[in-house]
């Protein structure tokens, strides 16, 4: 039969093992600091800011992907409404070369509004340049990626400023061709309704 020593003794025994396994489950090594010594400050907050730019750098590539995938979007929808802009003043010339001018209609600055289209149009070209070259920059592992993102963010609005401007130049020459249109109409309707 078994003693009551015997049962304390191996309950004991079976206590320690478990307790040693339990402990050394939760037991973490590289934290592990020994009694009686202090863990320095300076080695927690060198951990502290490496797991830092390590999130800092997740971010970081995780903005350079939507950086690119904009730059690409940006470029493809300016030359969407570059080319539709193009042809609208395409058909505003062929109007005003075709049905104006043989009606004796001109207009006194016509060839300067022109000229204006051709150098928005080349502007908002040398806006997309600057923001493709700014997104091609972008680099995570650069000195400073964020004054690299703050030079793609104006290089962007850079374009879109250049688009508007391209726009309110096709539709000056549009208002203008147009009333002169409308004055020639209105002149040769008075005119043959005379007796």
């Amino acid at each position: 039969m078994l003693t009551k020593p015997t049962i304390f003794l191996s309950a004991l025994l079976v206590f320690v093992f478990l307790f040693a396994a339990v402990a050394s489950a939760f037991f973490d090594k590289e934290n592990f600091i020994p009694p009686g010594q202090v863990k320095s400050e300076a080695t927690r907050s060198a951990k502290g800011k490496a797991k830092l730019e390590a999130a800092k750098l997740k971010v970081c590539e995780r903005k350079e992907d939507q950086i690119q995938r904009r730059s690409d979007r940006i470029a493809q929808r300016a030359q969407l409404i570059e080319n539709r802009f193009g042809r609208i003043a395409e058909r505003i010339e062929e109007f005003y070369t075709n049905k104006l001018v043989p009606n004796g209609g001109t207009i006194a600055n016509y060839d300067s509004l022109v000229e204006a289209i051709a150098a928005q149009k080349a502007a908002v070209d040398t806006a997309l340049t600057g923001a493709k070259t700014a997104a091609d920059d972008f680099d995570c592992s650069g000195d400073n990626p964020k004054g690299e993102l703050t030079t793609f963010r104006g290089e962007m609005k850079t374009v879109i400023s250049a688009l508007n401007t391209y726009k309110k130049s096709i539709i000056d020459l549009l208002v203008a061709v147009r009333t002169k249109g409308k004055n020639i109409k209105t002149t040769g309707a008075t005119s043959s309704a005379t007796p």
